[in-house]
């Protein structure tokens, strides 16, 4: 088991967001978080990666408890972040950007991402080298992002919300590309509001309604069970 999120319960001031999330991802897969909007998806993200510390409950990774921990400690595990921001550098070219995020493998073994392995997976990127972050297109800055966190060669890709304000064929097409890191080995959980663009490509889902997980189960399963997408998903 590469994560396990235990019973955390996660506040902003005397706001409670998430009341006893668990779940839990194996080494390869791709996990979908699901739910409507301010369901909790992204606090689950943050808590995660130490940006909200959970109240209660446990984040281990590998092994390791890393609830609360600092979230430069968590990314120095090997916990790769891709926030809906996208918080790319506007005035650093593309390029430039993606140095930003290299750093070695938490392990210290593997093949290290480098810009050419990231041209691999989004070769637009390539010819926009020199182009600078702010100039570029939505779907541009996605995928700049996604590269620049791959760069810093993490073994776990937490997605926020990658598909959000994309045009269709964009979106089409950075689907392709997760597909092709997941079938490189990649870990990935992917907290998305758009249900067929998840669940294309993960093996299991949960769906998060007001701070709590109501479904935990195969995509077959959540296929399958009319009911539950029909409750919290709207299908």
């Amino acid at each position: 088991m590469i994560l396990e999120v235990n019973d955390i319960y996660t506040s902003y001031g005397l706001s409670q967001i998430l009341f006893g999330i668990s779940i839990n991802i194996e080494q390869g897969e791709c996990v979908a978080l699901l739910g409507r909007n301010g369901v909790g998806k992204t606090t689950t993200l943050r808590s995660i990666m130490g940006l909200t510390a959970p109240k209660q409950g446990s984040v281990v990774y590998k092994g390791n408890n890393i609830t609360g921990q600092a979230t430069f400690r968590v990314a120095k595990l090997g916990v790769g972040y891709v926030p809906e921001e996208r918080r790319i550098f506007p005035d650093l070219s593309v390029r430039e950007n993606l140095e930003t995020g290299r750093k070695p493998a938490a392990n210290g073994s593997g093949q290290n991402w480098t810009i050419e392995r990231v041209h691999e997976i989004f070769p637009i990127l390539e010819g926009l080298s020199e182009r600078k972050g702010g100039h570029l297109s939505g779907g541009e800055q996605q995928m700049l992002t996604v590269g620049r966190t791959l760069m810093g060669n993490p073994d776990l890709l937490l997605l926020d919300e990658p598909s959000e304000g994309l045009a269709p064929l964009v979106v089409r097409d950075l689907a392709e590309q997760i597909s092709r890191l997941k079938n490189e080995g990649m870990t990935i959980l992917l907290c998305e509001q758009n249900a067929k663009f998840a669940t294309d490509l993960s093996d299991r889902a949960y769906i998060l309604e007001k701070g709590q997980v109501r479904f935990g189960g195969t995509i077959d399963e959540l296929q399958e069970n009319e009911e539950i997408r029909d409750q919290y998903l709207g299908l």
